[in-house]
């Protein structure tokens, strides 16, 4: 073996281990980068638990509560003055509109024994 082609062997033999050695060490960085990751997704879950624990604390009825009923709360209950009723009257065309299509015959329904939607009558 000449010493030519032993360096040339050696050169070869260090530039895989260098090679190695380097894939080696990208594999624990990125290790290292998903542990981090994890980390951080782990720390922003707790977070948004804790985000949501106070938003509900805040829907409660009791913390709702709480701020209607402070001394310098704007907020106040409803009494009867506030309350607005609101009359109305179906029109004739919608009324008979509404009676006719009570009477729509359903063939294929009454196969089933399938009436009409459900109807509520008065006892006589």
């Amino acid at each position: 073996m000449t010493v030519f082609k032993f360096i040339k062997i050696m050169m070869i033999a260090t530039v895989m281990a260098v090679g190695y050695i380097h894939l080696q060490m990208e594999a624990l960085d990125l290790a290292y980068q998903v542990k981090k990751k994890e980390n951080v997704v782990r720390g922003l879950i707790e977070e948004n638990g804790y985000m949501l624990y106070e938003i509900l604390a805040m829907k409660s009825a009791s913390h709702l509560g709480e701020k209607l009923l402070a001394s310098n709360s704007p907020m106040q209950f409803v009494d009867q003055s506030n309350i607005i009723k609101v009359s109305y009257r179906v029109p004739d065309e919608l009324e008979s509109q509404l009676a006719s299509s009570k009477e729509t015959n359903r063939p294929f329904l009454s196969l089933f024994n399938i009436g009409t939607p459900a109807e509520a009558k008065t006892k006589e």
